[in-house]
């Protein structure tokens, strides 16, 4: 990787097999060659990928959800069971999303049980719709759509 590449768009992105139950929490600029460079024995599906705008910010999300996942850390970035929809809630929130669903599903990641989720962290719950535009994979527009419907 050049210098200049470092200041070019990277996505974060969530590949894995669902039958399988692995997936991968990983970056780069080009997701589709990056996975066809794995070599892996099953087949895996793009499920997420979301822009960055340079190599630092793709990192620094990369790593907060490496740290939000570790308790189904199975070995290197790989990740047993991830929940596509939450995963999209937990990258909202750690975004700056304020949504009620994100937000809930944020703090059930981290162990906090429903008495603390239920006290008021400065959510604006008019703003229940925002984004959930970050599955950019036609396959993955359902679970796009079942997020924006939860959220409604």
């Amino acid at each position: 990787m050049t210098e200049n590449d470092y200041h070019k768009p990277h996505y974060v992105y969530l590949i894995g097999n669902k039958g399988l139950g692995f997936y991968k929490i990983g970056i780069a600029m080009n997701v589709e060659k990056r996975t066809a460079s794995l070599s892996l024995p099953f087949p895996v599906e793009v499920y997420v990928k979301i822009i960055r705008a340079d190599r630092g910010e793709a990192l620094f999300m990369e790593g907060r959800l490496h740290d939000l996942y570790n308790p189904d850390h199975l070995r290197g970035e790989w990740f047993r069971d991830i929940d596509i929809v939450n995963f999209v809630c937990d990258v909202e929130y750690i975004d700056g999303g304020r949504s009620d669903l994100a937000r809930k599903s944020y703090l059930k990641r981290r162990g906090i049980g429903d008495k603390q989720q239920s006290l008021e962290i400065g959510i604006d719950s008019e703003e229940k719709d925002r984004r959930v535009l970050l599955i950019l994979k036609e396959d993955g527009l359902e679970a796009a759509q079942q997020a924006r419907k939860a959220l409604a």
